[in-house]
């Protein structure tokens, strides 16, 4: 083990005498003064608080002269926390802390870091965790280089080469920075159905890219074979996504029929997409198409659905999006949401809503307050919680962020609830982080 460097004389050296709020323990005094809530409250002429640490520091340094490894790295971390904390010397912190081998160096370097805001010395440390390849110190340092210092760049680096683990972060940081492109490459190559579908959206939405939303779409719907609860929660979704951009009409409808079949509160949505698909099947044109058209025709005649108001929506929403009146399309698929009566469709009406408020309209407002609401019923959705972190952290309501991904640790996992605690001490909230650690 390499010996590290011998102390720097201003980390010795005691502080300059404060000439304000400095007070001195009288020789004769009896009795010791009385308890006061803070520092600042204490009256004159009652405690010297420099000296007892100066008296402490001198002896650990002697101490430290005389030790060898591991000892003397023991002291040296002992001598940057007296620094630190009792004395406020962050300069003589850092240089005790520098080229010093001790399993909690590197921590208390990024804590000084993080409190400081050191550019240079968060540079530095990202340059060892790359080079080490600390996933989870990436992701830290990710989060301070977007959240303290707004360096977009930085921050892509460090969650990057965290890989897996800053993959989230990672999509934040370049949403942040309007880099759609690399967004979409990144959600292109993966395999995860959140991301396929936000890649969707991302492609249309921001790029004009209906070919790739397209493509997206149909893997998406590949890996949605897969049965599972979390799988069955992202159907409606996709389903109306394919039905917007014309992707599998007849199949689609038919799924998303099947779907309502058990619903009884979405009798109207039900009707509307059984005439739906009896358009599409008679614009298909074969004998037996043409056949089933007819006969769902007849039975929406016999019945006593109420869906005009649902099929003039939809169609609203597609008029107007081939005009470019985005505010109209956004509008026409927020009130649809509130009439459909299955919740699960709603919910992927609404989501697109706040997709084109957000992304074609620019309405921040009526984008997030839509994204909140979803988030509530579905704190583990991706795409909505990509969203809602992307317009937050253009606030800079940085707690919020911090909460949300607090909000995502599972109990079970310690590592989850490491990252939490280590996304409220990115913001600066030591009580929170100190709460999920």
């Amino acid at each position: 083990m390499a010996e590290p460097p011998p102390l720097p004389k201003e980390a010795l050296a005691p502080p300059k005498a404060p000439t304000t709020n400095r007070v001195v323990v009288p020789a004769t005094q009896p009795t010791p003064p009385p308890i006061h809530a803070t520092m600042t409250d204490m009256p004159a002429a009652q405690l010297d608080v420099g000296k007892p640490i100066d008296e402490l520091v001198g002896l650990a340094a002697d101490e430290e002269k005389l030790s060898q490894e591991p000892r003397r790295s023991d002291l040296r971390v002992r001598l940057a926390l007296l620094a630190w904390d009792g004395r406020g010397d962050f300069r003589g912190a850092r240089a005790l802390l520098d080229g010093t081998d001790h399993p909690v160096a590197n921590t208390l370097r990024l804590q000084l870091a993080m409190e400081t805001g050191d550019a240079a010395a968060l540079a530095t440390l990202t340059e060892a965790a790359l080079e080490e390849g600390d996933v989870a110190e990436l992701v830290t340092l990710g989060d301070l280089w977007l959240l303290r210092a707004n360096d977009v760049e930085r921050a892509a680096v460090a969650y990057a080469s965290a890989k897996k683990a800053g993959r989230r972060e990672l999509a934040v940081a370049l949403a942040y920075g309007g880099r759609w492109q690399d967004l979409l490459t990144l959600w292109s190559t993966s395999d995860k159905i959140d991301e396929l579908l936000a890649g969707a959206d991302l492609a249309q939405d921001r790029l004009g890219d209906v070919l790739a939303a397209r493509r997206l779409l149909s893997r998406a719907a590949v890996a949605l074979k897969n049965p599972n609860a979390e799988n069955d929660a992202r159907i409606p979704y996709l389903i109306e996504r394919q039905l917007e951009l014309g992707v599998d009409r007849v199949a689609n409808l038919r799924l998303k029929l099947e779907r309502l079949s058990t619903v009884p509160r979405a009798l109207a949505e039900r009707a509307a997409t059984q005439y739906t698909l009896a358009a599409a099947l008679e614009e298909e044109g074969s004998p037996a198409a043409v056949a089933e058209a007819g006969a769902l025709y007849r039975k929406l005649a016999d019945g006593d659905g109420h869906f005009g108001a649902l099929l003039a929506l939809r169609a609203e929403a597609r008029v107007a999006a081939a005009r470019g009146d985005w505010t109209a399309t956004a509008k026409a698929w927020s009130e649809l949401a509130q009439k459909i009566g299955d919740t699960r469709f709603a919910r992927a009406a609404a989501r697109r809503a706040a997709e084109l408020f957000d992304a074609r309209v620019g309405d921040a407002a009526s984008a997030e307050r839509i994204y909140h609401h979803l988030h509530d019923e579905d704190p583990p959705d991706f795409a909505v919680g990509h969203a809602l972190a992307c317009l937050r952290l253009a606030r800079k309501e940085l707690s919020a962020i911090a909460e949300m991904t607090a909000g995502m640790a599972r109990s079970d996992n310690p590592a989850e609830l490491v990252r939490a605690a280590r996304a409220f001490e990115a913001v600066g909230d030591a009580r929170a982080a100190v709460r999920w650690a």
